[in-house]
């Protein structure tokens, strides 16, 4: 029996010892027989140990009679992704719909959010993502699967102020901008 644990995954292949090649795990082998049994964590998990007839992370090698249990912990991998901020503005972050910090870490293939909300008298100029938010951005929000190097890049720019002057009768409006 054979088991994956943990928040990731991987695969199982076996090798007959002393000179049998590495090959898909059969259901049975024949009695008195060494098996190595080899984990193979997937994209975005790594290994941990194992667990049931070997323990630990070294080589797993069983000898086969009675039934044997081989399970491996593969975890997910964890994930931070950059935020580059130009001007006034919030940027909040959200893991699997939970508030979290953008600076993570964040489990690989976990949903992340990410939220731009400008600043009194910012605009948001543009919302940006790198890596495996790139092309997830719409308007103030990014969501996108985390991955290795996954970012965002958010410029808030400073709004600009309209004003209407009414004038009755005859004279002179003079107006100056005192931000330049």
């Amino acid at each position: 029996n054979l088991s994956n644990t943990g928040s990731g995954t991987g695969t199982f292949t076996c090798k007959v010892l002393p000179s049998g090649s590495e090959e898909a795990c059969a259901a049975e082998y024949e009695e008195g027989k060494e098996v190595e049994v080899l984990n193979t964590p997937a994209s975005g998990s790594h290994f941990v140990g194992r667990g049931g007839d070997c323990t630990g992370s070294g080589s797993c090698v069983v000898t086969m009679g009675a039934a044997k249990s081989v399970s491996a912990q593969n975890d997910l991998d964890e994930e931070t992704f950059s935020v580059n901020q130009t001007g006034n503005g919030t940027v909040s972050c959200e893991d699997n719909a939970s508030p979290a910090s953008c600076s993570g870490p964040f489990l690989n293939g976990h949903t992340i959010k990410v939220t731009a909300t400008p600043e009194a008298g910012w605009d948001l100029g543009s919302l940006t993502g790198t890596g495996s938010a790139s092309g997830n951005c719409t308007g103030s929000v990014c969501e996108f699967q985390i991955a290795e190097g996954s970012g965002v890049n958010v410029t808030f720019t400073q709004g600009e102020e309209t004003f209407a002057v009414n004038q009755t009768g005859n004279g002179t409006v003079v107006c100056e901008d005192n931000a330049s």
